[in-house]
């Protein structure tokens, strides 16, 4: 299952990993936040851990994570692992459901005109001193209301 979060770029979130049914329960650096940069290929997220609270043999563990531009799109999971299962060498399970990085930002930069566009208006310039006929077609007359020309008559 994806969920997805809306963030924008610089701004920060929490997101918290929660492990049910874990005795022992895992320790901070038991539980690994990933984002998949392409499918099967998985990167550490960065972020700074938090709080770690334990209940009813529920263990939640959060991460404070800031957006950056480079991970719209992908998605963000955590795995985690105890004691006991890392003697018995068993690998870290793998949470349920994923969330997926909306992360929204500024332009890069921005430009008014392209060389096309620039070229493109020189010519429009050029052809409008050498064909100044062309301007009459673009005039629009207005019908004058009677009222209108009276009061103008009258002023």
């Amino acid at each position: 299952m994806t969920d997805s979060v809306n963030i924008a770029e610089g701004e920060s979130v929490v997101f918290t990993c929660r492990i049910i049914g874990a005795k022992p329960a895992p320790s901070v650096s038991q539980v690994t936040w990933y984002i998949e940069v392409s499918p099967g290929n998985n990167e550490s997220l960065p972020g700074i851990s938090g709080n770690t609270t334990t209940s009813d043999r529920t263990t939640s563990i959060n991460l404070t994570y800031t957006a950056r531009r480079q991970d719209q799109g992908q998605e963000v999971f955590c795995t985690a692992t105890n004691s006991l299962m890392v003697n018995r060498g068993v690998p870290a399970v793998i949470s349920s459901n994923t969330i997926q990085l909306n992360i929204q930002y500024a332009p890069e930069r921005m430009s008014a005109l392209s060389a096309g566009a620039i070229s493109g208006t020189v010519i429009a310039v050029v052809l409008a001193l050498a064909i100044p006929t062309v301007w009459i077609l673009y005039k629009r007359k207005i019908k004058k209301k009677a009222e209108d020309v009276q009061n103008e008559s009258n002023n």
